[in-house]
């Protein structure tokens, strides 16, 4: 089969252009996360895991991990200080510790797991790094209070929905907007 690939590209002199700056070719590429310094990124591999990539040499990206995770992931986010990332997979959320004091081998080290008994389908955090967004499909948005107890998750609420294709996307403070699948847009 075709590998696939992490594509780091950037805006050519026409703004409808890009241009590849450099690939990394992994085993099944599917979603990913860069953290907010733009110096690492996430790379969900399917039942695998996750690949950990050095992108701060956008010309050099390098894989400096791998982390097994227990189940396919969906999505990743990255706490506003870069120092934790909240995973989704089919089993739910889980808190991880990025340890990258060796920038050459970094790993992802588990804090906390939320099972959610239908899985978690997309992640989202709000502009202030206070709150998560969890979509899980046929039970609604689950909404956890991150500051608190940070960087520990804890649930708060649950905006509901029927829908299995679920998305959700904070704006601001106040406003969640949801691609419900067959029920349609929501805010």
């Amino acid at each position: 089969g075709q590998d696939s690939a992490l594509l780091l590209a950037r805006p050519g002199s026409d703004a409808t252009q890009w241009n590849v700056v450099s690939q990394v070719a992994t085993p099944t590429a599917q979603n990913i996360a860069v953290n907010h310094q733009g110096k690492l990124a996430l790379l969900s591999q399917g039942n695998v895991g996750l690949s950990i990539v050095n992108v701060a040499q956008e010309t050099h990206p390098i894989i400096v991990g791998q982390q097994e995770t227990g189940a396919a992931v969906n999505g990743a986010v990255f706490s506003l200080n870069d120092r934790y990332v909240y995973i989704v997979d089919d089993q739910g959320l889980k808190l991880f510790k990025v340890d990258d004091q060796d920038p050459q081998q970094v790993r992802l080290v588990l804090l906390q797991t939320i099972s959610m008994p239908s899985g978690a389908l997309s992640v989202s955090m709000d502009a202030s790094g206070t709150q998560l967004f969890v979509a899980t499909g046929d039970q609604g948005v689950q909404i956890f209070d991150i500051a608190t107890q940070f960087p520990y998750a804890r649930y708060a609420s649950t905006v509901s929905s029927t829908h299995r294709t679920l998305k959700a996307l904070p704006q601001g403070n106040c406003t969640i907007y949801v691609a419900d699948g067959s029920g349609g847009f929501r805010a």
